[in-house]
């Protein structure tokens, strides 16, 4: 063989060329043992690597030339690659972090790069969001948003992603200025244009709405298979009527959240049939709350084919306790139920809701012991609301839940949501959002397991008011005096009630 190593260079790109890639590989190997041009070998490799998919493999040789660059322009190329491969792989912190590190007096193309670095930041924290909820760090988001907000939106997605991010920061001024210049790229598709809509909406602090909701909790039935302690459900005998199925129905075009709830959810044949139907609407995230006692396989093999989110309502982490408060429950299908739910539980889309009361206020160890040990890193700490007074089973005013979860979540390593510790018996309002407004009346519809709509499931807002649900005013409701009202009542106030759920999340950031 020719001992050449240009020769073999030249030969190992012709390959490469022509698709035939081992051979590509073996040739630039030589030239590498025979101290050929190192950058321009691994530049090659890096090539190849991306054209079979290689990740780990393109990851080592982008990481073996930033060691030591000879090019400034190709070091530039090569960072770039190593961003692209930790976005392919899933893992963002790194790619952003590897994407600003590159100096951009070295780009050729400055319109792709923002591009790239406009759509990173998407893929980022798209999963954060669900409609104006944030799950990350608000400090992050804010440094995140001050990078990409001079980047122009190319196409309705990260129009849509601006403005959702503009306004949970409260920069409403720049989301009117967003969408009047680029509100154009939204025009041809029907859950962008509605969402976007809906994000000029809550900047320009409207009160009567031209869009629709992007987020339901919807309760097709009251009926359930336990009997809780806190639970008011077996009060009402609710189910959803067939021509309001078919109304929803034709709302989901232009969803982006359902949490469905009851009731029981699960052994409801509407919840089936209406669940079905949403699954058509690639936009929609699901999440289904549900005591985990009936979980039959064909429903776990729609949760894991879909990416379902998982809430499984658990109040004691031991068998006794559990089915003290959850009456009529088993411990042992519950646990039965976690096992079935495993490739979900793998991919963090499985989450505990746990209603805190006196008599499991002091067990909150436990649970974080429980979560662990099944692969669950999310709770949901709530407020007991049943009518069990006699034993003050619900009143928690007494205890910091939020300095407890707070110190055994950084402890355990947990994503906690807590909305009991601001709960108070005292009736007062906080000033939850500062100088700004909560988003719920302009985003949320909740179908209540009472046969009434209200903006959230545990809103109290606005005298405990709540609109009758009948065959003729389903969306009635959206413009509603009833809704006009509360919209001017939180731009008025800039407060939300004590009792609201995200009041908590927005204190604490």
């Amino acid at each position: 063989m020719n001992s050449n190593p240009n020769e073999f260079f030249e030969k190992a790109k012709d390959f490469s060329k022509n698709k035939e890639y081992e051979k590509a590989l073996e040739y630039l190997d030589i030239c590498y043992r025979y101290g050929y041009v190192r950058e321009k070998v691994l530049i090659e490799k890096i090539k190849i690597f991306f054209e079979l998919k290689k990740w780990q493999e393109a990851e080592r040789c982008c990481l073996e030339y930033i060691k030591n660059p000879d090019d400034k322009y190709l070091e530039s190329e090569v960072r770039l690659s190593l961003s692209k491969i930790y976005k392919l792989t899933d893992r963002m912190d790194k790619a952003v972090e590897v994407f600003d590190s590159i100096n951009k007096n070295f780009i050729k193309e400055t319109n792709a790069f923002y591009i790239e670095r406009l759509d990173l930041s998407y893929s980022r924290y798209k999963d954060y969001f669900l409609v104006h909820q944030f799950s990350g760090n608000k400090n992050e988001l804010y440094n995140e948003f001050n990078i990409i907000k001079n980047i122009p939106p190319f196409d309705s997605q990260t129009l849509f992603f601006l403005a959702r991010v503009a306004n949970f920061l409260h920069d409403y001024d720049y989301t009117k200025k967003l969408i009047e210049k680029y509100g154009v790229l939204a025009e041809n598709n029907v859950f962008y244009k509605n969402a976007v809509l809906n994000e000029n909406e809550i900047a320009t602090g409207s009160v009567i709405l031209k869009s629709f909701p992007r987020g339901l909790w919807l309760a097709v039935s009251s009926k359930c298979n336990v009997s809780c302690i806190m639970c008011r459900s077996n009060e009402t005998n609710f189910e959803l009527s067939e021509n309001n199925m078919q109304k929803i129905s034709t709302y989901f075009k232009y969803l982006e959240h359902i949490s469905w709830w009851g009731g029981e959810p699960t052994i409801s044949p509407k919840f089936y049939k209406l669940l079905e139907k949403a699954l058509e609407y690639k936009n929609i995230k699901h999440t289904i709350i549900t005591n985990g006692q009936y979980m039959p396989d064909e429903l776990v093999d729609i949760i894991v084919k879909n990416n379902i989110e998982i809430v499984l309502s658990i109040d004691a982490a031991e068998k006794e306790k559990y089915e003290s408060i959850r009456r009529g429950a088993s411990f042992d299908k519950l646990l039965n139920t976690i096992e079935k739910l495993a490739p979900v539980r793998e991919k963090g889309l499985v989450r505990i809701n746990y209603v805190v009361m006196n008599m499991n206020k002091g067990e909150l160890n436990k649970v974080f012991d429980f979560a662990g040990k099944y692969k669950i890193s999310k709770i949901n700490f709530i407020p007991g609301c049943g009518n069990n007074t006699e034993k003050n089973d619900f009143e928690i005013s007494n205890v910091d839940i939020n300095d407890i979860s707070a110190k055994l979540a950084d402890a355990k390593n947990m994503d906690v949501f807590n909305s009991c510790g601001i709960i108070k018996n005292d009736g007062r309002q906080i000033n939850c959002v500062r100088n700004n407004f909560c988003h719920t009346p302009w985003t949320y519809m909740t179908f209540s397991y009472k046969g009434t709509i209200i903006p959230d499931n545990l809103c109290k807002f606005f005298n405990d008011k709540e609109f009758v649900l009948n065959e003729t005013n389903l969306l009635e409701y959206w413009n509603s005096a009833y809704v006009q009202d509360l919209r001017k009542s939180v731009l008025q106030k800039h407060a939300c009630n004590y009792n609201c759920p995200q009041a908590n999340i927005n204190k604490l950031l």
